[in-house]
């Protein structure tokens, strides 16, 4: 802990620092890494490294909690944890997504249907304000900033330690899936879920008429067959569902705990299959084998970054009400037709969580990722954006902010409490140190693609983490 304090204390230092010296340059406080697929601009700026505070600092296995700080990523947290036979809760799909991305970004995972979001795990955090001053949030201190902090994008202060509930961890999941053939019945079968028949739920349709329905239970016992998705030369998971789908109306597998966790990892879902048909290389299991280390999603997030793909794929998380789902299910079908979409059952909270993309009237919300291109789509980027998010607000649905929001800003703060929001900007002096969060997630225009700079960007990733696994 003592190497903790004198992290937080230089990064106090450092804040103060400017505050002191009227520096006039835009402050950038750098977590060394972002899972957000808005362009990234590091030009003039005072900058405050956070990409430090990366330790798992305690464990208590009887109370079953852990204490880490924010840039602690998922893969490092859940194989840390396994050792005691713990786990958080819900664990975010992706192994690069920190600690504290995924309680200001609000993340969920298959978990989400019974336990909420990654945050919702999270009962204490440490904060510097944006005076210097740091405090403790949680349920009983500061408690209106520890319930606004969850999805604030860091726009009401730096978080630099976090402690997580755990639960019982078991070895393996057992994993059925159950193939729907339309859209009714994928959601009138989630809706009527019951929470204690599983401990994991999710869902993908491949088409209008076709997806499964997955639903997990942690196992202690190894049967046939044994999924793998983690190897070089496993398939991707997506792909592997897809064949599930056309064969079977049910199907049971037994998968790795870490495996199934971190399964839409290699291929970050199904986004991977659209570097090769944007680069026109073969899709074949040999060459995907081959570009192996550029196909997690840590690397393909890089270069979406650095690349400026907004134009090119319609990349949203998207929560809606459980009673309006279908409507947009059709909807998409017939303004994007892009497959497939991932569906997410998440537990709603009420409006004390007033940030939060599951913070809805209703008693299911169900996630879809909407993540490709299309004819459709390319014929009008913007148009299409827009039309997603004037029906999405009809309903009061919620973007996860993670990917480019276009709303006009009147038309954004129509779905958060504004007020309660300058509030605690105000009350926690974040006012002039911290960019809001209509500001920090807001594009006002699709930038050009830059595709050789994110070439660049992946390979020199892909070298230094060979690099980094031989040394």
């Amino acid at each position: 802990m003592d190497t903790h304090n004198a992290k937080v204390l230089e990064i106090q230092k450092r804040i103060k620092t400017y505050l002191d010296s009227n520096d006039k340059r835009r402050i950038v406080f750098d977590h060394g890494s972002s899972n957000s697929t808005r362009y990234q601009d590091t030009s003039e700026i005072y900058r405050v490294d956070l990409s430090k505070l990366d330790a798992i600092l305690d464990i208590d296995a009887g109370k079953k909690y852990v204490t880490v700080e924010p840039n602690v990523s998922m893969d490092k947290l859940l194989a840390f944890t396994l050792k005691y036979k713990l786990m958080p809760p819900v664990i975010p799909e992706f192994p690069g997504i920190t600690v504290g991305g995924a309680v200001q970004g609000g993340s969920g995972e298959s978990g989400s249907f019974k336990y909420g979001e990654f945050h919702n795990s999270c009962f204490e955090y440490e904060m510097i304000l944006g005076d210097g001053e740091i405090i403790i949030a949680s349920a009983t201190e500061n408690s209106d900033l520890f319930q606004g902090t969850d999805s604030s994008y860091g726009s009401l202060g730096i978080m630099t330690q976090i402690k997580i509930a755990l639960i019982p961890a078991h070895p393996y999941v057992e994993l059925t899936y159950y193939q729907v053939t339309d859209f009714n019945t994928l959601v009138d079968t989630l809706h009527n879920f019951r929470k204690e028949d599983a401990d994991y739920l999710d869902a993908i349709m491949f088409s209008p008429n076709r997806g499964l329905i997955m639903v997990g239970k942690g196992v202690d016992v190894n049967k046939k067959p044994l999924g793998r998705f983690m190897r070089s030369f496993d398939p991707w998971y997506a792909r592997h569902v897809n064949k599930i789908s056309k064969k079977n109306t049910t199907y049971v597998e037994y998968i790795p705990i870490t495996d199934y966790i971190f399964r839409y990892d290699r291929g970050a879902y199904w986004m991977g299959d659209y570097f090769f048909s944007y680069t026109h290389i073969p899709n074949i299991k040999p060459l995907r084998w081959l570009f192996n280390p550029m196909f997690d999603t840590r690397t393909l997030f890089l270069g979406l970054q650095k690349a400026r793909l907004a134009k090119e794929f319609f990349i949203q998380d998207i929560c809606f009400p459980i009673e309006h789902t279908q409507e947009f299910l059709e909807l998409l079908d017939k303004e994007l037709g892009i497959y497939p979409l991932w569906i997410c059952s998440l537990k709603p909270v009420d409006n004390s969580e007033f940030l939060c993309s599951h913070s809805l009237a209703t008693d299911l919300v169900l996630n879809i990722g909407i993540w490709g291109r299309t004819k459709k789509y390319l014929a009008d980027p913007m148009g299409k954006n827009r039309a997603i998010e004037q029906f999405s607000n009809k309903y009061k649905a919620r973007k996860v902010l993670y990917a480019h929001q276009y709303y006009p800003k009147d038309e954004f703060w129509t779905l958060y409490d504004k007020e309660r929001y300058d509030q605690l900007r105000e009350k926690y002096h974040a006012v002039t140190m911290f960019t809001d969060v209509y500001s920090a997630t807001h594009v006002s225009k699709m930038l050009d693609a830059t595709k050789w700079v994110g070439f660049k960007a992946v390979v020199k990733h892909v070298c230094q983490k060979i690099t980094h696994r031989r040394g």
